[in-house]
């Protein structure tokens, strides 16, 4: 009894921490990105290499704007993904300016 309860805790471990399959891997084509893809933008496309950007994080804090503060750029030669780079957009940080006081 003891002996089973610990063989299903293990395999209860082993399939909870299983890996995330991630939408998108180096080597795919590029057929099949545009199958999977959803909200991606075609930045530049030339006769050997193609770029996709996906925005995936926003400023969605209270007051935010909403913009994109992350994205992640998909490069393609001759059809196939080659790399993936993820870009940090720099949020510039406001500084309000009290008008003078006449009197």
């Amino acid at each position: 009894m003891k002996q089973s309860f610990i063989i299903l805790s293990f395999l209860f471990i082993i399939t909870g921490c299983a890996t995330q399959k991630l939408p998108y891997t180096i080597g795919m084509s590029e057929a099949d990105f545009n199958a999977n893809k959803s909200r991606i933008d075609l930045v530049e496309a030339t006769a050997k290499r193609t770029v996709y950007k996906r925005d995936i994080e926003y400023d969605n804090r209270p007051g935010g704007t909403m913009k994109p503060t992350a994205s992640m750029y998909y490069y393609f030669v001759e059809g196939k993904l080659v790399r993936m780079e993820r870009v940090e957009v720099l949020q510039q940080p406001a500084v309000v300016i009290q008008p003078a006081v006449r009197g």
